[in-house]
């Protein structure tokens, strides 16, 4: 593929186009936090309990990612279905490389209050 008369070389490479699709499939997952933490008029509970629900979520995306299990990965999946080496890509996606876990420690430095908030909300209710 070319890009103004211009080689794109990564397009080439299963490696990075899985590199591609894992963060497109994961941020698409953080943007949709995103959109429900935002606006005015929600209480701190409600807050909370999108950040906790979007941890729980990253544990059940990598126990899925690990399975080969893709229906929340479309990007993922749609690489693996179209690629002429659609098992090496799932390979590589199922390697140790691509880790939630990772973006669930990125969520919690993220969200370093929400262990604050926690405590406080314990001891109001």
């Amino acid at each position: 593929m070319t890009l103004k008369n211009q080689d794109v070389p990564e397009l080439k490479s299963y490696e990075w186009l899985c590199d591609l699709g894992f963060l497109t499939d994961v941020m698409s997952h953080r943007n949709e936090l995103n959109v429900q933490l935002q606006g005015t008029g929600k209480f701190v509970t409600s807050l909370h309990d999108h950040v906790k629900a979007f941890q729980r979520k990253l544990d059940l995306l990598q126990t899925q990612l690990l399975q080969g299990n893709l229906p929340h990965f479309s990007a993922c999946k749609q690489l693996i279905e179209e690629a002429e080496h659609g098992k090496h890509a799932l390979i590589l996606l199922r390697s140790n490389k691509y880790s939630i876990t990772a973006c669930y420690k990125t969520s919690k430095m993220s969200f370093s209050d929400d262990f604050v908030i926690s405590a406080s909300m314990n001891k109001i209710l």
